[in-house]
């Protein structure tokens, strides 16, 4: 059984059936088809003007979470495989790429709280954002934080425990355990 919180409404899905209804009942601001998703797997949609494109053949093993918030937009191509624990979090726009693989509790962020003013609370300060673009065939190790703005290549290879800020160029192996991206 995989549980959709769509709206702050949960909705239990029991087969790929009640995913073509949320295809019908969401129109194109929901588009899944042929996906696998795992155990206890969770969406939590609360976005007015949101759009969300899966490709053919994903798969997300167990307790994944995909968060969408204000206007995101997250588009998944063709084949891409989701280890255990991932976590999608997307307010602005998110763009991963066909043939891609990600290892266990990968996390990625398209924004992050201002802080400017140091006398107002963190959580009253609102957000700033950047898109988030991973290319076609590309490998993110387990533990991996992938945060606004940051674009990685096609082909690249980003080793376990690695956090991206930059961009990453295509065909580039950043070894494991890096803090920052160059």
């Amino acid at each position: 059984m995989f549980i959709l919180k769509l709206r702050r409404k949960i909705i239990r899905i029991k087969n790929a059936c009640s995913i073509k209804y949320l295809e019908i009942l969401y129109g194109k601001k929901f588009y899944l088809s042929n996906a696998n998703l795992g155990k206890r797997f969770e969406f939590d949609i609360a976005a007015k003007n949101y759009q969300m494109n899966f490709g053919k053949n994903i798969s997300f093993k167990r307790y994944g979470l995909i968060c969408i918030r204000e206007n995101g937009q997250l588009s998944i191509g063709n084949n891409v495989f989701f280890n255990s624990f991932i976590s999608i979090n997307c307010h602005y726009k998110i763009s991963i790429g066909d043939d891609c693989i990600f290892g266990e509790s990968v996390k990625i962020y398209d924004h992050n709280h201002n802080y400017k003013n140091k006398f107002a609370p963190v959580a009253k300060q609102g957000y700033n954002y950047g898109e988030i673009v991973i290319g076609k065939n590309c490998w993110i190790g387990s533990n991996v934080i992938i945060l606004k703005g940051a674009h990685i290549g096609d082909n690249a290879v980003i080793g376990a425990n690695c956090i991206v800020f930059k961009d990453i160029l295509p065909g580039t192996v950043l070894k494991a355990g890096n803090s920052a991206a160059y």
